[in-house]
């Protein structure tokens, strides 16, 4: 344990006791470095270097949190007008306001803000926040139509037709919602890709692809949401006869 000088007369330390302080210090620097690499191979896990939502999978449509909560109120729903929880007055006040939704929602998203934006927004502008509004629309076209043919009973057990009816535009509201806007989005955006790319004939040809394809869905979509709005007109039709002296 005594201190050696060297020929300057500088002391020296004792080899074992560096060798002790040394080890000491490249343990703490090696434990400051794995903590300090702790978030970062956090960060890098899979090649990702920084947040970014869209790494993760968009989850499936019957996935979402709307979705559970749909279930959940068609559950409460069906439970409460077989048990006849809810009066026949709250339960035209949630008829007549759930109808009043449903048909001017409809009828705005279809005959105003969609033909207001397409004559006034770049196309792959208008697509984008048409991507963004539809499913919200149509989880508001399905809650409402839900709660209009849960409450019909309490209006008029014995309309066979208006049952029908009213289910005919739930059914529209859910294959939207589910299925044709989900691929529809989808098949615009895969098709944005393409036209923001390099362009050549293969290219060309399979924007051409993807066109068609839209067209058609966009189509069926189009003709889903026209029958639901009919559903609607139909049984507005219904109602109004009801607010006339018997």
């Amino acid at each position: 344990g005594e201190t050696r000088r060297g020929r300057q007369g500088t002391p020296r330390e004792n080899p074992a006791r560096a060798t002790g302080a040394g080890a000491r210090r490249q343990v703490r620097a090696s434990v400051s470095d794995a903590g300090m690499g702790t978030s970062d191979n956090r960060a890098t896990d899979a090649g990702v270097t920084s947040w970014d939502p869209s790494n993760f999978v968009d989850p499936a449509q019957h996935n979402k949190n709307s979705i559970r909560l749909l279930a959940i109120a068609v559950v409460v729903g069906i439970g409460a007008s077989c048990t006849n929880m809810i009066s026949a007055k709250w339960a035209a006040l949630a008829h007549m306001l759930a109808f009043s939704m449903w048909f001017g929602s409809n009828f705005w998203t279809t005959f105003i803000a969609g033909i207001t934006m397409f004559k006034n927004l770049p196309r792959q502008t208008f697509g984008s926040i048409q991507a963004k509004l539809f499913p919200k629309y149509f989880q508001l076209g399905t809650a409402t139509t839900l709660v209009v043919l849960l409450t019909l009973p309490q209006l008029n057990p014995l309309s066979t037709r208006q049952y029908y009816l009213i289910a005919t535009g739930l059914v529209t509201s859910l294959v939207n919602l589910l299925y044709l806007e989900p691929l529809t989005s989808k098949l615009m955006f895969e098709r944005y890709r393409y036209e923001n790319g390099e362009k050549d004939d293969k290219t060309n040809e399979k924007v051409a692809q993807l066109r068609k394809s839209f067209g058609k869905l966009h189509g069926i979509s189009s003709l889903m949401n026209l029958i639901n709005l009919l559903a609607a007109i139909a049984h507005g039709f219904w109602l109004a006869m009801r607010l006339l002296p018997v």
